[in-house]
């Protein structure tokens, strides 16, 4: 689950870097987990290598859309949490999707014909939509047939529903425990996001750096063996060049030595 962040806090030595170059590609290709939180991503991008990936987490970002996610099958698990997005999209052909976190984010209207049938969890707490609603978690239930938990309540126990007819009491109760923890917990997660996005982003400089250096090995290898190659092909060019000269000369000479004979023949 590592993948990235070791790869950031990790600088090859320039040793290595041929030998290892490939093993690394390799091994980073077979990983089912992609972690990119805490990052300052803007948008969802650059991921056509990892289609494979089952599980990716983008929470604590500045994502305002959900995209480029539709070659992504293999997703069973997607972390979207405190981002800026503003609606549910381009998700609902994930087959294998289980798990969506969304929570805290800027959607003010669900379209849930947008959720894949596949969920057995979602978060959405923190948005307008569910904070305006106080059945919401009811609503999901009734739409996705496979879900099992939305949020803090679940679908086989009628005491953490929260449809306003039967539970509106326990609904607000918990809606106000959840505010309080949220307010005492804001100022430290944001200390937490600046500390983490500035490790981060040092990270994310030295990966780059280590990128460069690789690729500029790589093409510096490259070039040297088309130059190897090429100063082989001319020798043996050369070669057969001067083999062929002299046979040429030889040739002349023989021939050169028969006139000679056949004169002297006719002479006398």
């Amino acid at each position: 689950m590592q993948v990235i962040r070791k790869a950031m806090s990790m600088a090859k030595d320039e040793a290595l870097i041929d030998q290892d170059n490939d093993d690394e590609v390799e091994n980073l290709l077979k990983r089912s987990v992609l972690r990119l939180d805490w990052l300052n991503v803007s948008k969802i991008e650059n991921l056509d290598a990892f289609t494979h990936i089952r599980e990716l987490y983008l929470q604590h970002n500045l994502i305002a859309v959900i995209e480029n996610l539709e070659f992504h099958l293999n997703l069973s698990f997607l972390a979207l949490a405190h981002n800026r997005i503003t609606r549910i999209e381009n998700i609902n052909r994930l087959p294998h999707l289980k798990f969506l976190d969304v929570s805290y984010n800027q959607i003010e209207e669900l379209d849930l014909d947008e959720l894949p049938q596949s969920l057995l969890v979602l978060r959405v707490t923190g948005n307008p939509w569910a904070d305006s609603r106080d059945n919401y978690a009811q609503i999901c239930f009734d739409h996705l047939p496979n879900l099992l938990q939305c949020d803090g309540y679940r679908r086989n126990d009628p005491a953490r529903l929260s449809p306003t007819h039967l539970h509106s009491d326990r609904h607000a109760e918990l809606m106000e425990e959840h505010k309080l923890e949220e307010q005492e917990s804001r100022d430290e997660v944001k200390k937490k996001k600046e500390a983490m996005s500035h490790l981060h982003t040092a990270r994310v400089k030295t990966l780059n750096e280590t990128l460069d250096v690789t690729k500029s090995a790589i093409v510096e290898r490259s070039m040297e063996r088309m130059r190897e190659k090429r100063k082989k092909l001319q020798e043996e060019t050369q070669n057969h060049l001067n083999e062929a000269a002299t046979h040429l000369q030889q040739m002349h000479l023989q021939h050169a030595s028969w006139r000679k004979e056949q004169l002297q023949a006719h002479q006398a």
